[in-house]
């Protein structure tokens, strides 16, 4: 059998990734938002990237206002935007 070696890098070490993009839920009466601030903050620390579509957390009474104080990107338009 071929001996199968698993490398593990630190943290550090990876470079830094877009998380993505947070769309609005469209699903009928769906109230959740898939970041809230505290999870943008910590995203954001890491070194990532994070965009959330203007009124995404509307239904979860988070506001955009809150999602870019915690160092998120608020989109008007995700067919246009620059990502």
């Amino acid at each position: 059998h071929a001996e199968r070696v698993l490398t593990l890098w630190p943290v550090q070490r990876l470079p830094s990734m877009r998380a993505g993009v947070v769309a609005h839920e469209t699903a009928d009466g769906e109230r959740r938002v898939a970041v809230v601030p505290d999870t943008v903050a910590t995203l954001t620390a890491a070194g990532h990237e994070v965009w959330v579509q203007a009124g995404a957390g509307l239904h979860a009474f988070v506001g955009d206002d809150d999602l870019a104080a915690r160092g998120a990107q608020v989109v008007t338009d995700l067919a246009t935007d620059q990502l």
